[in-house]
């Protein structure tokens, strides 16, 4: 967009920094004990950097053992703005890069219920953030948004200039539109103060460490948890609408890579491909061992058909292949098969 493209403009070769060695960086990490947090911390750790991860609860970052000799990890209520600014302010001029990550999120049921909670405490989350960046110098933001803010009405491939900015419809989802509402947030940061601001869009995210309940789970721990306690697997619809998917991992390999290479405004994270809701499910089944056992309740919506991103322009910057999706669910369902062995022992335990 003009915002961003402005914003390179103002920049002089000797102001942009590469991030390619973290090890000299010291970076804040917001929402660091959520799932993609979590694994930004671990990556950024394992890459040198000093992190300041910062949560209401380092449960899971505890339990994917991102506490290392090179991580700091705070509990604070990001929703206080003078304690937000006052962490900064106290770690400037150190801080080379902020990461936004964290947010009120959930199923779809979950949002449907709570619209209003989840647009009023991710505004006044980025809000914070913002704002303290500004008032204690951090120039580099990611502010994590979601490839769910494209409108149903684009057209496949979805571009990143396919975006609120072309073509809008009031989604009626809460945390669809507090994403829009924080990136358009980050637009006028931009053009008034000067920030660089990188605008990951990542597609559903999978893989360890998804510690969501029932309530608020993602498709893929929910389907799990039912076939692992061995009930049925209800689908929306016909089960047909795809959806795609890529590991939490990859995704925040390619979020500090899209910084490496100073890739500001919005990028796409996700895959090339995709997979029905349906066959997601028997895949599922099968890799737990288990019969299948779906029912399709075509009474409910089974929401969009699916969207296909473009991913061009993330494949241009990326230095490794994203693994296959068979590949991550293989991977992933032991580490949940581990998970309840040890909630059934009365403990989570250190879960690798």
């Amino acid at each position: 967009s003009v915002s961003y493209v402005n914003a390179i403009n103002r920049d002089s070769a000797n102001e942009v920094r590469p991030m390619s060695d973290w090890s000299e960086k010291t970076v804040l990490v917001t929402g660091g004990s959520g799932f993609l947090g979590s694994h930004l911390v671990r990556e950024l750790s394992n890459e040198g950097a000093d992190v300041i991860s910062v949560a209401r609860s380092q449960l899971a970052s505890d339990n994917l053992s991102t506490s290392g000799s090179g991580v700091q990890s705070l509990q604070m209520d990001l929703l206080d703005s003078l304690a937000v600014t006052t962490l900064c302010n106290d770690n400037q001029p150190s801080i080379d890069v902020l990461f936004h990550c964290a947010a009120l999120d959930g199923n779809a049921a979950f949002k449907r219920l709570h619209p209003a909670e989840i647009v009023t405490n991710n505004v006044r989350l980025a809000s914070n953030v913002l704002e303290a960046a500004r008032l204690s110098g951090i120039r580099d933001v990611v502010l994590v948004s979601t490839a769910e803010i494209y409108a149903l009405g684009a057209q496949n491939p979805v571009s990143e200039a396919d975006d609120f900015t072309k073509l809008f419809s009031f989604p009626g989802d809460g945390y669809v539109l507090s994403k829009v509402m924080i990136e358009m947030m980050g637009h006028v940061y931009v053009e008034q103060f000067g920030l660089r601001i990188y605008l990951p869009r990542p597609t559903n995210l999978y893989g360890p460490g998804d510690f969501s309940g029932a309530e608020r789970g993602r498709v893929i721990p929910t389907m799990l948890g039912k076939i692992l306690a061995g009930d049925e697997v209800d689908i929306w619809g016909d089960g047909k609408q795809s959806r795609t998917f890529i590991n939490v991992e990859d995704a925040a390999r390619a979020i500090l890579l899209m910084v490496d290479k100073q890739r500001i405004g919005p990028l796409n994270i996700a895959t090339k491909e995709s997979i029905t809701i349906e066959e997601l499910a028997r895949r599922l089944f099968e890799l737990a061992g288990k019969p299948d056992r779906i029912r399709f309740d075509t009474s409910k919506p089974s929401g969009h058909r699916g969207r296909i991103l473009d991913v061009d322009s993330l494949y241009d910057i990326l230095d490794f292949a994203p693994r296959p999706f068979a590949t991550g669910l293989a991977e992933t369902v032991p580490w949940y098969v581990q998970l309840r062995e040890e909630q059934a022992h009365g403990s989570l335990g250190n879960v690798p």
